[in-house]
């Protein structure tokens, strides 16, 4: 992501110096971070969950109160075609692609487990935020971390999907960042009734 386009980067360079030498902190990066128009989009693609690596209070605005609310990139006036960003902003609204998230196809003839089916979905979908060292503690990419769960308690209860938080945080009103399909959540659902197997 090319962040310095709105961001400065504070780094100092003397006038012989050939490098700049900049250090870069690597953390979870969603995959929406990677999209090809990110850095036009990223005002309007947004959830709750943004926050839990940005400060976002006004986001896409101008008020500088936050990380996304920032006059040197939205506050921009587009000189040449006489747009400034929320201009821009309802112009590439029509452009956001609306594509539902392909549903991962169960083997036929096999039992769900935890190893062939739900594992690489919850490592595609949540492992970003919940894996090793987590978000809340929380690794959703290894049987034993989905089975100890994080600072909230069991993720799962083998044999009990009303009682198991990851199918209540994916039917809350409010989409997680980690969203699944429908269909997707009814194999989780069937795999916890059926004892939530590991192999």
């Amino acid at each position: 992501m090319e962040c310095n386009l709105c961001h400065s980067v504070p780094v100092v360079v003397g006038p012989n110096d050939f490098v700049a030498r900049i250090e870069i902190s690597r953390g979870p990066e969603p995959k929406s971070h990677l999209h090809a128009n990110w850095i036009a989009m990223h005002r309007d693609v947004f959830d709750d969950t943004c926050a839990n690596c940005h400060t976002t209070e006004d986001a896409g605005g101008t008020s500088d109160v936050s990380f996304c609310s920032n006059s040197a990139c939205h506050g921009t006036k587009w000189e040449y075609a006489g747009l400034d960003a929320p201009d821009l902003r309802r112009i590439l609204a029509k452009q956001i692609p609306q594509v539902a998230p392909t549903p991962t196809p169960i083997p036929a003839g096999s039992a769900l487990t935890y190893n062939d089916t739900i594992g690489p979905l919850l490592r595609d979908r949540c492992g970003t935020c919940h894996g090793e060292n987590g978000i809340q503690g929380l690794n959703l990419t290894t049987y034993e971390g989905l089975l100890r769960g994080g600072a909230s308690g069991p993720a799962i209860v083998p044999g009990d999907p009303d009682n198991s938080l990851l199918v209540q945080r994916q039917q809350e009103e409010q989409p997680h960042f980690g969203q699944l399909t429908s269909e997707e959540l009814e194999l989780v659902i069937q795999w916890i009734e059926a004892g939530a197997p590991e192999d």
